[in-house]
C-alpha cells in the first residue's frame, strides 16, 4: 500500500482510499506515485512510491519523471537505492536524454507563498506548494497560456489543500530566471484564493533544490548552474 502522510488534510475523511479506488492507467499512477511522495517526509514513507514510479512512468511516456523522483527520493530524503535499481534509472536517464528536460537558470521561492509564474507568455500567480505533486493551474488561465490537456480520462491530483479533479497537460514553466521544459501539469476547474495555478514537485524536482535556513524558502539551481 502507498504510504502517505496522513496529516495532509486533502488525504482525511476517506480521500485516499477513493485515490486507490480511481487510480488505475498508467498516467494516473504515475500522478499517484508523485503526489506520495510529494506528501511524504522522508524516505521511510516515499520509499515505496520512488520503488514503483518507473513502472508507470515508462509505460505512460513520461520516463524522465521517473528519473527526477528517484533523483529527489535521494538528494532530498536521503534515500538509498539498490545498485540494479541504481543502475536501470541511470540507464533510462541517458537512453531518454532527460539532461534536455531538467531546469535551468535560477530563482529564489518563497516557502508557501506566492509567486509569479509565466506559461506561454502568460503571467499568473502561483502558490509554492511542495506537497503538491502535479503542478496545477485553473482552466481558464490554461486557456490564456493555450495549453491544451492530451487526450485521455480524468486524473485525480492534490492542489490547494483538496483533492482535485483534472486533465493532464505538458509545458514549459518559468519562474523569474528559472525555466522548467516539458513539465507536467493539471488542469483543474478552478482554485481558491483567485489562484491561477500551485506549483508542485513536477517542476521542482526538475532543479536541484536548496532550502535557505534563513527563511526556509527554496532556491532552484537549474542544471547549466
Amino acid at each position: 500500500m502507498i504510504s502517505f502522510r496522513r496529516s495532509h488534510p486533502a488525504l482525511r475523511d476517506g480521500s485516499l482510499d477513493r485515490l486507490h479506488v480511481e487510480f488505475s492507467e498508467n498516467d494516473a499512477w504515475l500522478t499517484l506515485y508523485r503526489q506520495s511522495i510529494a506528501v511524504s517526509d522522508d524516505k521511510g514513507a516515499s520509499r515505496f512510491a520512488a520503488g514503483r514510479i518507473v513502472d508507470a512512468a515508462k509505460p505512460a511516456g513520461r520516463p524522465c519523471e521517473a528519473v527526477a523522483a528517484v533523483d529527489y527520493f535521494v538528494a532530498v530524503h536521503e534515500g538509498d537505492l539498490a545498485s540494479g535499481f541504481e543502475q536501470e534509472v541511470r540507464g533510462i536517464d541517458v537512453a531518454s536524454e532527460c539532461g534536455k528536460k531538467r531546469g535551468s537558470g535560477t530563482a529564489d521561492l518563497p516557502r508557501n507563498e506566492r509567486v509569479k509564474v509565466s506559461i506561454g507568455g502568460v503571467e499568473g500567480t502561483f502558490l509554492v506548494d511542495e506537497t503538491c505533486g502535479t503542478t496545477a493551474l485553473t482552466a481558464d488561465f490554461a486557456k490564456r497560456a493555450q495549453v491544451a490537456p492530451v487526450q485521455g480520462p480524468n486524473i485525480e491530483t492534490i492542489a490547494a489543500g483538496a483533492v482535485r479533479s483534472a486533465r493532464l497537460a505538458t509545458a514549459t514553466v518559468t519562474i523569474g530566471k528559472a525555466v522548467a521544459p516539458d513539465a507536467e501539469l493539471a488542469i483543474v476547474d478552478a482554485l481558491p484564493d483567485q489562484l491561477d495555478g500551485v506549483v508542485g514537485l513536477s517542476v521542482l524536482w526538475k532543479f536541484e533544490l536548496v532550502r535557505r535556513e534563513a527563511d526556509q524558502g527554496l532556491t532552484l539551481e537549474g542544471s547549466d548552474q
